[in-house]
């Protein structure tokens, strides 16, 4: 990987971290989950 990939990598991470803010990695996962799930709900519900 080059270097600026990696410094924007690095930046998206803290970005993430920083918008998840007092939440656990754990509990977190659980939002990000629900949130997917309800996005791919919504969107194959238009295709019936």
């Amino acid at each position: 990987m080059a270097k600026a990939d990696i410094d924007f990598e690095k930046e998206l991470w803290d970005v993430a971290n920083e918008l998840r803010g007092a939440v656990s990695e754990k509990n977190f996962k659980d939002y990000i989950t629900l949130a997917n799930f309800t996005s791919f709900t919504v969107c194959y519900s238009h295709k019936i």
